[in-house]
């Protein structure tokens, strides 16, 4: 096995190429462009002159059912940008950064409870994030200002689900590990719908997690039963 100290370098290596690779890849697309969509969500910007004009705007919008008051108010800190596309996107382009690392994280707890050593966990895990960052799918989710809001709400996911997994542990963890786990993940469930209402599947993403792993718990134990 590999030394702590060289794990820990291989790990933020991997953090800096995957950063460096999001950054390529998403900033050839700028200066960018303002759509359509951006226009019919975000024009109440150029009205917001005071904290408390920015803070009601937030918070009365109408962008979802939900009203999406947090993702709004992501918008309400740059509100001098409008209708510039660079920083709105660069913001954009930040954020789906953080969320490749999120994914790398999340894929390299999955592994290493599944019995994959640390690492090829790190490696898979690696390969994982920058494949999901790089999908042409994507795109209109970190290129189109207004879609700030579907990257917001998985931030939120998927902070939820690392500490989901962090704080629920074994199946033999103590009760409130699993109390914990549980809070944490409503409450970011909540943030996540504050930003946008997809941030509902938190709840069907966890509770694919737990099939997997309590599969793999029982497969492992099969053979000594």
């Amino acid at each position: 096995a590999s030394k702590p100290a060289l794990r820990g370098g291989l790990f933020l290596l991997g953090l800096a190429v995957l950063l460096a690779a999001v950054g390529l890849l998403f900033g050839a697309a700028l200066p960018g462009i303002v759509h359509f969509d951006d226009k019919g969500n975000l024009s109440g910007l150029s009205s917001i002159e005071t904290l408390n004009a920015a803070w009601h705007w937030a918070l009365e919008g109408s962008a979802g059912p939900g009203g999406r008051p947090l993702a709004l108010a992501s918008f309400a800190l740059q509100y001098y940008r409008w209708p510039n596309p660079t920083p709105l996107l660069a913001w954009n382009i930040a954020i789906h950064a953080i969320n490749a690392l999120l994914v790398l994280w999340l894929s390299v707890l999955v592994l290493e409870r599944v019995g994959v050593g640390q690492g090829r966990a790190l490696a898979a895990g690696f390969w994982v994030a920058f494949l999901w960052a790089a999908l042409p799918l994507l795109n209109t989710s970190v290129l189109f200002i207004v879609q700030r809001m579907t990257l917001l709400s998985a931030t939120f996911v998927l902070v939820g689900l690392v500490f989901y997994l962090k704080l629920r542990a074994s199946a033999n963890a103590p009760w409130w590990h699993q109390v914990g786990a549980l809070l944490v993940l409503a409450v970011c469930g909540v943030l996540a719908l504050l930003a946008k209402e997809s941030g509902a599947l938190i709840v069907v993403y966890a509770l694919v997690l737990e099939l997997l792993l309590s599969r793999h718990t029982q497969q492992r134990k099969l053979p000594l039963a």
